[in-house]
């Protein structure tokens, strides 16, 4: 349960991550840490607490948590955490009587947002499994010791 605890602490920063290991590559000036600190600090880690806790307890009941299962949950988090935004946009504009109207600028730039969500939150969805590791509760079979079955029939 520590190793689960500790990859929701440490997981939602994956987007800071990513942005180190960028500079590496195209330099401080092109990595965009501004930006991942603002994603982390403003997207992951609240959609990790009203999001990812009660979503991995599901699946850890429902017996979801493989790898794939773990990123594609994760992956699907950071795809709807600004279609959520763009939802409350368009309901208090609704709300307040003004017209919510998008330009095709704009859908592409809330699309462009929910593809980076998806790789992002698929990112944080690995990060989470490498750091809870392989055994959180479900898809594993219990070990048996072929010694042990043997005296146990015998």
């Amino acid at each position: 349960m520590y190793r689960t605890l500790a990859a929701f602490v440490i997981s939602p920063a994956a987007p800071l991550l990513l942005a180190g290991v960028a500079t590496l590559f195209v330099g401080p000036d092109r990595a965009q840490l501004g930006p991942a600190v603002v994603l982390t600090v403003a997207y992951a880690y609240p959609a990790a607490l009203v999001a990812g806790v009660p979503l991995y307890f599901y699946a850890r009941r429902k017996q979801w948590l493989r790898w794939w299962q773990v990123v594609l949950q994760a992956a699907l988090i950071g795809a709807g955490v600004p279609i959520f935004v763009l939802g409350a946009i368009a309901g208090f504009g609704w709300q307040s009587g003004s017209e919510f109207t998008l330009s095709d600028a704009e859908l592409n730039e809330w699309a462009h947002m929910v593809f980076v969500g998806l790789g992002l939150g698929g990112a944080t969805g690995t990060l989470f499994f490498l750091i809870a590791g392989t055994r959180m509760g479900s898809n594993s079979a219990p070990h048996t010791d072929a010694r042990h079955e043997a005296g146990a029939r015998g």
